[in-house]
C-alpha cells in the first residue's frame, strides 16, 4: 500500500471516530452528522469510475433558526482498485480530500465544494472547487434536484481552452414501498459542453431507477442499501453502482 492512499484511510477513520464521538444528544443549535460508505465504483454524470471506494464523511453546522443552518464538512476518498477514479483526473492511483462549507434552508442545500486531487501531506495538490446543491420538495413528496457546476479546475477547459464551468442536473423521484424500501426513477442531463464531466455537447446521460432499502438502529443511526441502473443515452451504454452508508445525524 503506497504512502498517498494510508495517509488518506488514516484521515478516513480519523473522521469516523470524530463522528461516533460527536454522535451524542444535542442539547445546543449546535448538530453534528456524518456517514461512511462503500461503493462499487464512483458514478457522476452517468459515468463509473474506479472501483471500490471508501467514503467517510462528517458535517458540524449551527442552527441559525429552526429552518435556516450554516455548515462545514469534510470527507476522505480512496479507491482501492488503482483506477481512474475522479472525473477530469489523468491520475491513476486516486485519493483525495473534500472540505465543503455552506448552508440548509427549508430543504435545500448548497455547498462549496473543494476537492484536494492526489491528496499528498506536504505536496502540491490540484484543487477541483465547484458548487453542489441539492433540493427536496418535501418528505410527503419527496422529488429531489441536483445541481453541480465546477467554478474551479485545471482539467475544466474546452476546445477553445477557456473555462468551461462543466455542469450536471439530476432529477429523482423516489417512492416509498413500505417502511424500508423505496425505489423511483432517476434522470441525468449535462447542459451544455462539460469536459469534467465527459462530454462536449447538451447530453442525456442518465435515464435509470434507483433501489433503496433502509435498516434503522436506534433514533440515530441508519444503514441504506442502495443500487441505481440505467441507461446512458449520450454513450448508449449500460450502467450500475451500489453502496452501503452507515449514516447518523
Amino acid at each position: 500500500m503506497n504512502k498517498s492512499r494510508l495517509k488518506t484511510i488514516l484521515v478516513a477513520l480519523f473522521i469516523l471516530l470524530s463522528s461516533c464521538l460527536s454522535a451524542q444528544e444535542n442539547k445546543s443549535n449546535w448538530y453534528f452528522a456524518g456517514a461512511a460508505g462503500i461503493y462499487s465504483c464512483y458514478p457522476f454524470a452517468g459515468i463509473m469510475y474506479g472501483g471500490l471506494s471508501f467514503y467517510p464523511y462528517v458535517e458540524a453546522g449551527y442552527l441559525l433558526t429552526d429552518n435556516f443552518a450554516v455548515c462545514g464538512a469534510v470527507a476522505a476518498i480512496t479507491d482501492f482498485n488503482n483506477k481512474l477514479f475522479l472525473p477530469g483526473s489523468i491520475q491513476e492511483n486516486f485519493s483525495c480530500l473534500e472540505y465543503d462549507i455552506g448552508f440548509h434552508w427549508k430543504g435545500l442545500s448548497v455547498y462549496l465544494d473543494d476537492i484536494v486531487d492526489k491528496f499528498r501531506i506536504g505536496n502540491k495538490s490540484s484543487h477541483f472547487l465547484g458548487i453542489y446543491s441539492e433540493w427536496v420538495l418535501s418528505e410527503k413528496y419527496p422529488l429531489s434536484a441536483i445541481w453541480y457546476t465546477l467554478i474551479g479546475s485545471p482539467t475544466d477547459l474546452n476546445s477553445k481552452g477557456n473555462r468551461a464551468y462543466s455542469t450536471f442536473v439530476d432529477l429523482s423521484y423516489p417512492f416509498s414501498l413500505g417502511k424500508h424500501f423505496r425505489l423511483g426513477p432517476d434522470i441525468g442531463v449535462v447542459p451544455w459542453d462539460s469536459p469534467f464531466c465527459g462530454y462536449d455537447s447538451f447530453a442525456l446521460c442518465q435515464l435509470g431507477a434507483v433501489g433503496s432499502y433502509t435498516v434503522t438502529l436506534g433514533d440515530r443511526w441508519t444503514i441504506p442499501f442502495t443500487l441505481n441502473a440505467g441507461w446512458n443515452p449520450a454513450l448508449k451504454n449500460l450502467y450500475w453502482y451500489s453502496s452501503i452508508v452507515f449514516t447518523f445525524e
